[in-house]
């Protein structure tokens, strides 16, 4: 399973739909202090994270759809619905353009060139395909670059339990054999040389059950649970089935104005910003027509004019943040 795990690839020609649900990050005792330290102050930094806990704790998890429609490396569409705050992001690929979508805005890139600075959306579909990972390997899949491997394994009838790691990492894991198969019912970090806040968070795999597009069983539910036993995530694998290419035809086309989107519908996105070489604009519509401005160059990946440079990357990207407004997912971390 070690070597399988390793060698993992998204199975393509399939649409992959599981759903993700966000807990409360803080302790009580955490949100107590961040409620003392918040405050009545409307901008305090904290109080984001404050109202987003205090909501999962009253509403229950925060919920995200995530559907990856996966004909090929080449021609994805990665849709994620979040649920909590009634927005979504949608990101497609295909040979000759890639564009991401939300309720208000369009960006457009050439996929056949590097992104621009942090556009990157590439890496969420990659991000997206380890999570499927997860469902079917039990993370074991993810260490390849770390320079992880198999440290000792021990059985006791149908029991398994091991250990791997490397790089200044180590996980234990728990599971068994049925029917010659390999089943990881949970892992848990026992060492972590980078992230020492993370050792003793571990996750738990269930609800197994054989999906023809891994010609196995694999988990439908993952668990990730802090330290303490609280769950932090939790991944609900709804449903693998079969793409076939006039579907995803169907799915992919550029969104345009007055033409219905296959998924989303009627999008009224007031931003359009065109990174592809040769174009590099952002259209704003406003009241009185659009508007077309030059994309400033240090968002193109390119050396800032001196204009720029006094303004800072961060400054130029605050500005395009704001019209544009297009961000990457929040919700996009470690799935």
């Amino acid at each position: 399973m070690w070597r399988e795990a390793q060698a993992f690839k998204l199975p393509p020609g399939y649409v992959y739909e599981w759903d993700v649900l966000w807990y409360p990050v803080m302790t009580d005792a955490e949100l107590a202090a961040t409620i003392a330290e918040v405050g009545t102050k409307p901008d305090h930094p904290k109080r984001a994270a404050m109202e987003e806990d205090q909501r999962r704790r009253r509403n229950g998890p925060d919920k995200s759809e995530r559907r990856l429609y996966y004909l090929d490396a080449h021609n994805w569409r990665l849709n994620d619905s979040n649920l909590a705050e009634g927005t979504f992001n949608d990101v497609v690929n295909t040979d000759v353009v890639q564009w991401v979508l939300t309720r208000h805005s369009l960006a457009i890139l050439d996929p056949g060139t590097p992104a621009p600075p942090h556009r990157n959306y590439t890496e969420l579909m990659e991000s997206s395909a380890n999570a499927i990972g997860l469902f079917a390997f039990g993370g074991l899949g993810g260490g390849a670059s770390e320079g992880w491997q198999p440290l000792r394994a021990s059985m006791r009838g149908s029991s398994l339990s091991g250990r791997f790691g490397g790089a200044g990492s180590e996980f234990e894991y728990i599971g068994d054999i049925r029917e010659g198969q390999i089943r990881l019912e949970s892992s848990r970090l026992l060492a972590s040389a980078q992230r020492a806040e993370w050792v003793g968070r571990s996750f738990q795999f269930s609800e197994f059950a054989r999906e023809p597009a891994f010609s196995r069983e694999i988990a439908h539910r993952v668990k990730h649970l802090n330290p303490d036993g609280r769950p932090r995530v939790e991944r609900l694998l709804r449903a693998i089935r079969p793409l076939t290419e006039a579907e995803f035809d169907r799915l992919s086309p550029l969104p345009e104005p007055g033409k219905m989107d296959a998924i989303r519908g009627d999008v009224k996105f007031t931003t359009v910003g065109d990174f592809r070489p040769g174009a590099e604009t952002l259209t704003t519509k406003t009241p009185g027509g659009d508007r077309v401005d030059p994309i400033p160059t240090a968002q193109l990946g390119r050396p800032p004019a001196a204009s720029l440079r006094q303004m800072g990357w961060w400054g130029v990207a605050a500005v395009i943040a704001a019209l544009v407004g297009i961000r990457v997912w929040r919700h996009s971390r470690a799935t």
